[in-house]
């Protein structure tokens, strides 16, 4: 969907994720079934190809009866400014993948990638980082990095398609306490010797 119709019809609350692009997000499928699942019959959730500049816009524009929002590319930085509080990860990572609302409208920013990946991997097993990879630069892989880092990594690989996109991830490493060494994209292939390999491009993208 693009950016638009955003009134409620039924008087449920509604929810969606956001991004460019949004057609790969499993997002609405997932959310769908987890409030089947729970009995919330007048929620809903869908999807909305937005942009940074199209951000502020879209988001002052919702009703009441918006609960919240999950942003994907290219987002998870440009959503800080929306935010009246953010918690210490998302900060610590300057990327918020949720935006919850507040009894008094404002918007309250999260980061769910970071702990979400030590659970994933908690729950196959992994409770300390191996060598690992991460494919791409952007908000989510610095949020790779600082899940990495909190299971103990000291060095990871990733895989980046500019020198300027080098850098900024060897920041985010020293920032996180994680070496990060940079490698060109054009080898990301090298990257499936590590025993493990987080991969934070949509598919296409």
């Amino acid at each position: 969907m693009k950016a638009a119709a955003r009134t409620s019809e039924g008087g449920g609350r509604r929810a969606a994720v956001l991004g460019k692009p949004v057609g790969h997000s499993l997002s609405p499928a997932l959310h769908r079934a987890a409030y089947a699942e729970l009995g919330l019959d007048g929620w809903t959730y869908d999807r909305y190809e937005t942009d940074e500049d199209q951000l502020p816009g879209f988001v002052a524009g919702l009703g009441p009866e918006w609960a919240g929002l999950s942003l994907t590319m290219p987002l998870k930085r440009a959503a800080l400014a929306l935010c009246a509080t953010v918690t210490p990860v998302a900060r610590s990572v300057e990327a918020v993948n949720t935006m919850v609302r507040g009894a008094d409208g404002s918007w309250h920013g999260d980061n769910t990638d970071v702990p979400g990946l030590v659970a994933a991997l908690g729950e196959r097993g992994v409770d300390k980082a191996p060598e690992a990879a991460v494919l791409g630069a952007g908000a989510t892989a610095s949020s790779a990095l600082a899940a990495l880092a909190a299971m103990g990594a000291g060095q990871v690989e990733v895989y980046v398609r500019s020198e300027a996109r080098a850098e900024e991830m060897r920041e985010w490493g020293r920032r996180l306490g994680v070496e990060a060494l940079a490698r060109p994209w054009e080898r990301a292939a090298e990257a499936l010797r590590r025993p493990l390999v987080v991969a934070t491009t949509p598919a296409g993208a």
